[in-house]
């Protein structure tokens, strides 16, 4: 298959990368500081912080004239239904991975090399 050229340069979204990076990192800190002592005082206002960048960078990207992505996709069902499902998919793999060696740990008594090894031609597969 032979490469594609591209017809026309394209300017890289720096302003859209920033506030992804912004929101993205404000909801990720406020979301691990709640469980931190001391830290869940600063959890709520990254929480909304992140929220809003979120909001002012989807704004952002609807103005932009060569956006990083072009939000008028999800007005495809397929589209958005692929990436709701996605969204799911790996909220659930989350959760299992999060999960599931407690389980193994305290339920079933299992050393933390026995997890790992379980969970190693996992981590394999999906490295």
């Amino acid at each position: 298959i032979p490469a594609d050229q591209p017809t026309e340069k394209r300017s890289l979204d720096l302003g859209g990368a920033a506030l992804a990076t912004l929101a993205f990192g404000s909801l990720a800190y406020g979301l691990t500081a709640m469980n931190a002592e001391g830290g869940g005082m600063m959890a709520g206002p990254a929480i909304v912080a992140g929220v809003v960048l979120l909001f002012v960078f989807i704004l952002y990207e609807r103005w932009q004239r060569e956006p990083m992505i072009d939000l008028g996709l999800f007005r495809i069902g397929a589209f958005a239904g692929a990436n709701l499902a996605t969204f799911f998919l790996y909220f659930a793999l989350s959760a299992n991975l999060f999960y599931m060696p407690m389980v193994l740990i305290a339920g079933w008594g299992l050393s933390s090399a026995e997890v790992g090894f379980i969970f190693l031609p996992l981590s394999t597969s999906i490295a």
